[in-house]
């Protein structure tokens, strides 16, 4: 094979994989109400789940871990951690996460940095230089929600006195919709199971996005690639919370724990973040397709324009469904998918022509 065959030949393979890229993506919806949505999305070797919570429906409230909830089992014995399932089902949420990294090999310490439940900060938590976790989250009453660095303010106070509860990760992984540049924490540049939070611009909507990984070919994201797929589904703002084996989304409506753990079993953590419906809401019974802005729309590892994820005021999105994304017509922005396709050809062309003829 002469030189302007095999370029060609691999420009035209890198085509054919963005164009297959589209057509693989598949998604399920579900939307047991109007103040939620989630939606759990395969495309390629990557497979997420994302939810976003209306944070000013009625009767939503976001709850942390109480630190009480990890008393040891005997005295004097080490901190007893729980599974996120078992959290939920403690506190009543109906959709719950694992949230800060922890200490596994020393039971006198437990979440790495600020940690608050019940206008409570914990004094079990600490500092890991390796990790710098000061990358926080803070909810209070009414639905509010804003992200600080609590650098130097691992046992308090929470910058904001009606802050409530307080998570924290590393590292900060979007900023008014920009997606951060990273060189550091290692793990933060591979591959790995993940789990985050996000909040829109407005504050009005959260989102909860939980990576699989490390399983056959599906090894998970990097930060930067994740935060890429919630700026997608409409967050302003993100940080990556614990993931690897941590990693958990349970889902009341849906049975209970809907992401598969790394380890294969659940895993024991030090605190969760969960999301509570004090009043139940809405029920949403119209048989309506997902927003048309996102059916067409599959969040691979690149950039992508930003679409609307948060429910509509009008609650119209599909109760349960699932959707093939690259067979569903959409107006719009063309997919950076597509866009791939057409550059690569035009590549191939360009080449083509402009290759001096082989020699004999």
């Amino acid at each position: 094979m002469n030189h302007r065959s095999s370029i060609a030949g691999g420009l035209l393979a890198l085509a054919a994989l963005a164009a297959s890229g589209q057509a693989d993506a598949q998604d399920t919806w579900r939307r047991p109400n109007r103040a939620m949505r989630h939606v759990h999305r395969r495309v390629g070797a990557l497979d997420y789940h994302v939810v976003s919570i209306d944070l000013t429906a009625p009767g939503v409230r976001v709850v942390g871990t109480p630190e009480s909830m990890l008393a040891p089992r005997a005295p004097g014995g080490p901190p007893a951690w729980r599974t996120t399932s078992d959290f939920a089902r403690t506190v009543g949420a109906e959709v719950a996460i694992n949230a800060n990294y922890y200490d596994i090999f020393h039971g006198a310490f437990t979440t790495c940095g600020l940690t608050m439940s019940g206008g409570r900060v914990w004094r079990s938590a600490y500092v890991d230089r390796r990790l710098d976790c000061w990358a926080s989250v803070g909810f209070g009453a009414r639905g509010r929600v804003a992200m600080f660095d609590s650098r130097g303010k691992v046992y308090g106070p929470a910058p904001e006195p009606w802050m409530r509860e307080v998570v924290t990760g590393s590292p900060r992984v979007l900023a008014n919709g920009e997606v951060l540049p990273l060189t550091a924490p290692r793990h933060a540049l591979v591959p790995n199971p993940r789990t985050l939070v996000g909040v829109s611009a407005d504050r009005r909507t959260l989102y909860l996005m939980v990576v699989n990984g490390r399983e056959g070919a599906n090894k998970g994201m990097t930060c930067m690639d994740a935060a890429r797929v919630l700026r997608d589904f409409g967050a302003s703002d993100a940080v990556n919370l614990d993931g690897g084996g941590s990693s958990t989304l349970f889902i009341r409506s849906e049975g209970g724990l809907v992401t598969r753990p790394a380890d294969r079993l659940e895993r024991p953590v030090a605190n969760h973040l969960g999301v509570v419906f004090d009043a139940a809401p809405e029920p949403d019974d119209a048989p309506a397709a997902p927003p048309r802005a996102m059916r067409a729309a599959v969040a691979l590892p690149t950039t992508t324009p930003r679409r609307e994820f948060a429910p509509s005021p009008a609650g119209r999105a599909a109760k349960t469904g699932v959707v093939r994304a690259g067979c569903q017509a959409s107006p719009g922005p063309v997919a950076p998918e597509a866009a791939w396709t057409a550059l690569a050809l035009a590549v191939v062309v360009a080449v083509v022509r402009r290759s001096p003829r082989e020699r004999g």
